[in-house]
């Protein structure tokens, strides 16, 4: 029995809406998700990718990590991160990636929301980058789906292109962000608790 993502008849218009339009690729809806995510944090500067993978690579290669400590945790989408952007993974490496919750204060310059979406306005981005994932099993869920945020403007070289978001799968996530209050209430999948199994 696997879980499957909180899909609601208001995400399903969504969706339709913008296979009407007839516009599949990367437009007007990656465009206003990528300014929502940076107002849900209060930064100044976000772009979206393909997955939240690519953000956390994008985001070691903007600072320039070499050895990193990684967080304890089942989670391969790290380590896959830390391997593309070059660095090594290592018990001495540098706390160079906080996991929200699990660690949210030790002192990082990225911020991973991959597990819990915090809610908007909730917290402000106290470090250098955030990195958000919106993959099938996410409290907000596009089906892929990722955000590099920062005050400070960052360079994304080709890595857009690479993995690029469509406005369907952004269309998805704005439409779930919109009722988004918080993990607990809407979403508990490592619980089990408000998720089916596919029928």
């Amino acid at each position: 029995m696997k879980p499957r993502p909180l899909i609601d008849t208001l995400d399903i218009l969504a969706v339709r809406k913008q296979l009407y339009s007839k516009w599949l690729g990367r437009g007007v809806r990656v465009s206003e998700l990528e300014h929502r995510m940076a107002s849900w944090v209060g930064v100044r500067n976000a772009v979206a990718f393909g997955s939240g993978t690519t953000a956390l690579t994008v985001a070691l290669l903007n600072i320039g990590a070499r050895h990193v400590r990684v967080p304890v945790m089942d989670c391969p989408a790290l380590y896959i991160a830390v391997s593309a952007a070059g660095c090594t993974a290592s018990s001495d490496g540098e706390d160079v990636i906080s996991v929200y919750p699990e660690y949210p204060k030790r002192e990082a310059l990225i911020e991973d929301y991959a597990r819990h979406l915090p809610r908007e306005h909730y917290i402000g981005l106290r470090r250098r980058f955030g990195v958000f994932s919106f993959g099938a099993l996410k409290d907000v869920t596009g089906g892929i789906g990722g955000c590099l945020v920062s005050d400070s403007p960052f360079s994304v070289w080709d890595w857009r292109e690479l993995s690029p978001l469509s406005d369907i799968n952004a269309a998805l996530i704005l439409s779930q962000l919109d009722r988004y209050q918080g993990h607990t209430r809407l979403r508990e999948v490592a619980e089990g608790k408000l998720w089916k199994s596919p029928s």
